[in-house]
């Protein structure tokens, strides 16, 4: 039997290393070498395991310097493998910090999303409309309004027409909406208002207006044009808004429980309207039509943490209207409670590229 005492001696004094080595011709008791962790079965002629002297001098030695160096690292208060895991939470946090820099400076869309960034030399980056966005059954809906919501090239749509409101009189409007949810409002008034256009810009965050303060009709009307419509929808689902498809073939009843009317494909989507600060939260339905894959109506209840009374809202759209390769919107109006409160008339419709004319920041 050798105690450590005898081991380091034979270890660290010349003059009886070469004694202790030639006594031991096993390794550490209690320890196996690969070897021998083969079952005896398996092994060539059943031979017994013996290690040489040299290899078990080399072994022990490893293992008591090791053991001072572990010693001597507790003593100062350090332990080596607490400084291994240090330095790779080091190396962890130089990586994500590597890999923010680069993100901020090439694709800065991963962080802020699909709105409007800016680029290079003051070109807009725009994230548009990719086929893994879309939801399901919704696919012949894309193709059918047009490609202007998949690439660069068509992102503004300019309305000339009427604009209805119930509690005034009905004036023209030219209206100008630009990919991703930006809307310029120009309303004709009447001489008697002593100028001769109301604007009302909303840039995607802030509404403004070049008449007095803006209202809550004045929000519903961009809400209507920049998320109650087919741009709005599918520009949520790029924007990342929860959506639920609800079903398809789902018709109205009349009094006696017949379906009457169209049938429809109804999504359900949290939507977001964003306006000067305020983030307004609103689970919507949107009803497309099951045969012709066309947005028809939008319905929802105004959410109490709005500021205002729970009101039943429809938006109903109709009189679509190829204009080049686009179907494009003719007529929108909107009810509350089953009331009409307001209405758009389109005689006018044309589809371009996207400027960058600052049109949208100024009334």
């Amino acid at each position: 039997q050798l105690n450590l005492s005898d081991l380091r001696q034979g270890l660290y004094l010349g003059e009886n290393r070469q004694q202790l080595a030639s006594s031991i011709v096993v390794p550490v008791p209690g320890h196996m070498t690969p070897a021998q962790m083969v079952p005896a079965s398996m092994r060539p002629n059943h031979q017994p395991i013996t290690v040489s002297a040299a290899r078990s001098t080399e072994i022990l030695h490893h293992r008591i310097a090791r053991t001072r160096m572990i010693a001597r690292e507790r003593k100062r208060g350090s332990n080596p493998r607490d400084r291994r895991s240090r330095n790779r939470i080091l190396l962890g946090v130089g990586v994500m910090i590597k890999k923010l820099v680069l993100c901020l400076w090439i694709g800065p869309g991963l962080f802020w999303g699909p709105g409007e960034m800016c680029g290079q030399g003051g070109v807009q980056r725009l994230r548009y409309l990719e086929y893994h966005y879309i939801p399901f059954g919704l696919s012949r809906a894309v193709e059918i309004m047009g490609d202007r919501l998949l690439g660069p090239g068509k992102e503004r749509i300019e309305w000339i027409g009427t604009l209805n409101p119930m509690d005034s009189g009905e004036v023209a409007v030219r209206i100008i909406w630009e990919f991703p949810r930006k809307v310029r409002i120009e309303k004709q008034l009447g001489p008697e208002a002593g100028r001769n256009v109301e604007v009302t810009v909303y840039d995607g965050e802030n509404l403004r207006k070049s008449h007095g303060l803006v209202k809550p009709e004045d929000e519903d009307l961009v809400e209507m044009l920049t998320h109650d419509s087919v741009e709005g929808f599918f520009v949520g689902q790029i924007e990342g808004f929860s959506d639920l498809f609800l079903g398809s073939g789902y018709r109205e009843q009349d009094e006696s429980g017949n379906p009457i009317g169209p049938s429809y494909d109804i999504y359900s989507v949290t939507d977001w309207f964003n306006v000067s600060g305020r983030y307004l939260l609103q689970r919507k339905l949107y009803y497309f039509d099951s045969h012709t894959a066309v947005l028809k109506r939008v319905q929802y209840t105004l959410d109490p943490k709005r500021g205002r009374p729970p009101k039943r809202v429809k938006i109903e759209l109709g009189q679509w209207n190829q204009v080049g390769d686009q179907l494009i919107v003719g007529r929108m109006v909107r009810y509350e409670d089953g009331v009409e409160v307001l209405s758009l008339s389109f005689t006018e419709a044309t589809v371009g590229r996207g400027l960058e004319d600052g049109i949208f920041s100024r009334p």
